[in-house]
């Protein structure tokens, strides 16, 4: 990197225990084939295997592009990556986590050119492929589809689609508009909203400043991880994780209003949320499940109303079990 010349790029990358995977997603980075300079922070979140010593390596083979941010004790995915956040240089922001892998040598070259070219819109997605913990692609008819958050069918994603709790694609495969290097707002609420998920809040962040553009390029490959383990997506439903979900949502949902004076109704997320914990609890009958409907309940901020909404869903699903016999979705 020619330090005369502006870091245009910063490329985030966290990671925690990713020993098996960093070197190929560095090498991945530094592939790239492009006229504007780029850095690659590099985040360890207190990794115990050799994730640290590799990416030393990497380190002093490739000093002008590389900086890293090591944390002793592990503070959270969403606070790593803030730390990145805060020291980007970069007019863009790109992304990678440490077990993902870039595919496109001129991903940034196009998406910078794009974003350059067209000042209306405040970010750029692209494809992904999901592959395994070895690299092989999955085929998608594997994954669920309420898992698959990386597919986006529009061509412009908006504060609109945000509100569905949409993702305009997998973060690997987005560029952003630096907005951190103002400091007009306060962007805390990257970690404040929740410990372990910031893809969201960063797609909020740039939501709530312009939309995002989307095209049909396959640029990135993100590892899914079928075995439930190390991934916080894959075990979602396994751990119960409803009520923080649904917390996450109200969090963003009051930051959107107090610090961009933005109203998000992300009321049909919530409902969702309550009523799917509403319904393992009813299958389980776990005190554990029952807890996360509580939970929900006080985060609600109205529980009369979601009190209603509990006693609608275990009336309607008893119907549908007992009388219709089938296991219908609630919307409420």
């Amino acid at each position: 990197m020619n330090s005369n010349q502006r870091v245009m790029v910063s490329i985030i990358v966290p990671t925690y225990n990713h020993e098996k995977y960093i070197a190929h997603t560095l090498e991945s980075l530094l592939k790239q084939e492009t006229e504007y300079q780029y850095e690659i922070l590099i985040g360890d979140d207190a990794s115990t295997d050799n994730t640290v010593g590799i990416i030393e390596e990497y380190k002093r083979k490739y000093p002008q592009n590389i900086r890293t941010f090591y944390h002793r004790v592990n503070v959270g995915a969403t606070k790593n990556g803030y730390t990145l956040l805060k020291h980007a240089k970069g007019a863009y922001l790109a992304f990678c986590d440490g077990d993902d892998y870039w595919t496109d040598r001129e991903r940034l070259q196009r998406d910078v050119d794009f974003l350059q070219k067209h000042l209306d819109y405040a970010g750029i997605s692209n494809r992904v492929c999901p592959v395994n913990e070895e690299g092989e692609p999955l085929a998608e008819a594997t994954i669920l589809a309420t898992k698959q958050f990386w597919n986006f069918n529009k061509s412009s994603f908006t504060l609109k689609d945000f509100e569905n709790w949409d993702m305009p694609g997998h973060i690997s495969a987005l560029t952003v508009r630096n907005f951190m290097l103002d400091k007009e707002h306060d962007y805390r609420i990257f970690y404040r909203a929740h410990p372990m998920v910031g893809d969201r809040t960063m797609v909020l962040f740039t939501a709530l400043q312009g939309s995002i553009f989307c095209k049909e390029d396959m640029v990135s490959c993100y590892r899914f991880r079928l075995n439930g383990k190390e991934n916080f997506m894959s075990d979602f439903e396994t751990r119960n994780l409803y009520a923080k979900d649904y917390l996450m949502i109200r969090r963003l949902e009051n930051y959107s209003s107090k610090e961009f004076g933005i109203s998000l109704k992300a009321d049909g997320v919530k409902k969702d949320r309550l009523a799917a914990a509403v319904v393992r609890a009813m299958k389980s009958k776990r005190g554990s499940d029952i807890k996360v409907v509580m939970e929900i309940l006080r985060y609600s901020g109205t529980p009369m109303r979601y009190l209603f909404y509990i006693f609608k869903i275990v009336l309607l699903k008893n119907i549908y079990w007992h009388v219709y016999k089938e296991d219908r979705r609630i919307r409420l």
